[in-house]
C-alpha cells in the first residue's frame, strides 16, 4: 500500500504547489475574494500531512480576507458575494486553528467572530422568543425556516461554525469514535484505483485548465486523511470538526508512507515506510490522546500487520527510556530507517489528572515591538477558557539569561464573553541588545492547553 499512497500524495503535492504558486500578493487567488477561486479549500489534509507550502497558502488567504475587509473585526461584509456562500469562507476558516496551532491572532479571529455573531443571534432569538418562535440554532437543514430571513439563518450558522472551532481548540467538543483500518488490502485497492484514474489530463484539469469551483476536492482526500492522519477533517460545524489522531511536521517529501491503523484516547498504532536510502527525520503530533504516561514501542513490522517482530532501542528520556508523559498536542520525534517497514505502538499505562478547563498563554512575533528609546512593548494573550494568575514575562538573551522580568497578576478568560484577553507589558532600559526573546511562564508553573506559543523573538532596532 505504501507505493500507491506515495504516488497519490505526490499527485496532490504537484497540484497544490501549482495552485499555491498562483496566489496573489494579497492572499487571494484568481477571481479575488470569492469562494470558488479558493481552490485549496478541497485540500485541508495537506497542511496536516506536513506540507508547508499548502499550510502557508491557507493562512495567507485568511489573512488576506481580513486585510481586504471581507471578514474584518469578526464580522462579514457580505459584498461581493451573497450570504449563502459566505459560509464557505467561515466554515473552513476554523481549520486555521489547526494549521496555525496556538497562534493567538488566529484563535482571536474566531473568538471575535463568535463574539460579534453571538450578539446578533442573541438579539434575533430574543425577538423570536417574544413572538413565541423557537430560537435559530445554526442548523443548515433549517435554512428555509418560516419567519426567519436568510441572513438571520446565515448569522446563526456563522456563529455555530466559529464557536464549534473555538470549543474544539479548548478541548470542549466530543471525541470522535475510535479510528480503525481493519482491511488494509481494501484501502490499498481504493488508493490504486485513484492513482490509475489520475492521469495527466486529470492533473491538467486541477491546474492549468483553470476550471475551479469550491467542489473541487483533493485526489483521494478522505482516503489519505484516514490513512495518514487517522480520522476525518470536516471543517464544518460538526461535533468533532478536526477528528484526527496525528499530524506530521518536517516532512517535505512523499517518500515516507504513513498508515494510522488504530487510534483512540488511550492508544495509537502507526506504520511507516521510508522509500529513501537514508533515514527520514519526522515529528508526529498527537491530537487525541488523553493526558497520561504512555509506553512507546518502536520496531520492525516485517509482515505489515501492525505487529512488531523486533524492537528498536529508542531512549526518549534517560530516566524512562520507553515511557513518556503525553497528551493532546504533544510532539513525538521519529526517525524512519531506510527501506524498512516500522510500527509505532503507544499505549497508556497511567492516566494523569487534567483540569476540565485550562488557560493558554500566548505571544507571537507581531506582539513584540521595540521602540527607539530602548523600550520593548509586549502584548500577552490568554486564549484558553480558564483565567491565569501570576503570569511571569521575561526578556532573555541568546544564552537563556534573564535580563528583565514582569508579572501579570491575573489574566481573564475569553470563555466569559468570547472577548479577547490581552495585557501589555513594557520593559525599559534594555539597550540595543540583539538576539533577545520574550518568554512566558519559563518555569512552566501554569498548566496550559499548548506550551509552544510561549516565546517570541524581539525584533532588532
Amino acid at each position: 500500500m505504501g507505493r500507491v499512497e506515495r504516488e497519490l500524495y505526490r499527485l496532490n503535492r504537484e497540484v497544490t504547489h501549482w495552485i499555491a504558486a498562483q496566489q496573489r500578493k494579497d492572499g487571494m487567488f484568481w477571481g479575488g475574494p470569492n469562494d470558488d477561486p479558493f481552490i485549496l479549500l478541497g485540500w485541508p489534509n495537506m497542511p496536516l500531512a506536513g506540507d508547508e507550502v499548502t499550510r502557508k497558502a491557507w493562512l495567507a488567504f485568511y489573512e488576506g480576507l481580513e486585510a481586504l475587509g471581507i471578514f474584518h473585526d469578526g464580522y462579514c461584509d457580505i459584498w461581493p458575494i451573497d450570504p449563502l456562500h459566505i459560509t464557505d469562507f467561515i466554515g473552513s476558516r476554523g481549520l486555521t486553528l489547526a494549521f496555525g496551532l496556538g497562534e493567538p491572532h488566529v484563535v482571536e479571529r474566531e473568538l471575535r467572530t463568535t463574539e460579534r455573531y453571538h450578539e446578533l443571534v442573541s438579539a434575533t432569538n430574543a425577538r423570536r422568543a417574544a413572538e413565541g418562535l423557537p430560537p435559530l440554532s445554526g442548523d443548515r437543514a433549517m435554512r428555509n425556516k418560516e419567519q426567519a430571513t436568510l441572513i438571520e439563518q446565515m448569522e446563526a450558522e456563522v456563529l455555530e461554525y466559529s464557536h464549534t472551532h473555538v470549543a474544539w481548540y479548548w478541548g470542549a467538543t466530543p471525541q470522535p469514535p475510535a479510528h480503525e483500518i481493519c482491511e488494509r488490502a481494501r484501502l490499498a485497492g481504493r488508493l490504486m484505483d485513484l492513482v490509475e484514474r489520475t492521469d495527466d489530463a486529470a492533473v491538467f484539469g486541477f491546474t492549468e485548465a483553470r476550471v475551479h469551483t469550491d467542489n473541487q476536492r483533493g485526489i483521494g482526500r478522505d482516503e489519505l486523511v484516514a490513512a495518514m492522519l487517522g480520522g476525518r477533517v470536516q471543517g464544518r460545524a460538526e461535533p468533532y470538526p478536526i477528528g484526527i489522531a496525528v499530524s506530521w511536521e518536517g516532512i517535505e517529501t512523499e517518500d515516507l508512507a504513513r498508515l494510522v491503523s488504530y487510534a483512540d484516547e488511550k492508544s495509537l498504532l502507526v506504520n511507516l515506510y521510508n522509500f529513501r536510502e537514508r533515514p527520514i527525520e519526522a515529528t508526529m503530533r498527537l491530537w487525541r490522546l488523553a493526558k497520561g504516561r504512555y509506553r512507546v514501542t518502536i520496531g520492525s513490522d516485517d509482515n505489515d500487520d501492525g505487529v512488531i517482530e523486533s524492537l528498536f532501542k529508542v531512549a526518549f528520556t534517560p530516566q524512562n527510556p520507553d515511557t513518556l508523559e503525553l497528551g493532546r498536542f504533544a510532539r513525538l520525534p521519529i526517525t524512519a530507517p531506510p527501506r524498512k517497514n516500522i510500527a509505532i505502538k503507544i499505549e497508556q499505562i497511567e492516566p494523569l489528572p487534567e483540569p476540565e478547563m485550562l488557560p493558554d498563554l500566548a505571544v507571537s512575533a507581531r506582539d513584540v515591538h521595540r521602540k527607539a528609546d530602548d523600550t520593548i512593548e509586549v502584548t500577552v494573550h490568554n486564549i484558553g477558557p480558564a483565567p491565569a494568575k501570576d503570569v511571569q514575562v521575561d526578556i532573555v538573551d541568546a544564552g537563556g539569561r534573564v535580563l528583565a522580568s514582569r508579572t501579570i497578576a491575573k489574566m481573564g478568560s475569553p470563555s466569559e464573553d468570547f472577548a479577547a484577553r490581552r495585557e501589555t507589558v513594557i520593559f525599559d532600559g534594555l539597550g540595543k541588545g540583539a538576539n533577545l526573546s520574550v518568554c512566558l511562564d519559563r518555569s512552566q508553573a501554569i498548566e496550559e492547553i499548548f506550551e509552544e506559543n510561549n516565546q517570541a523573538a524581539v525584533p532588532a532596532l
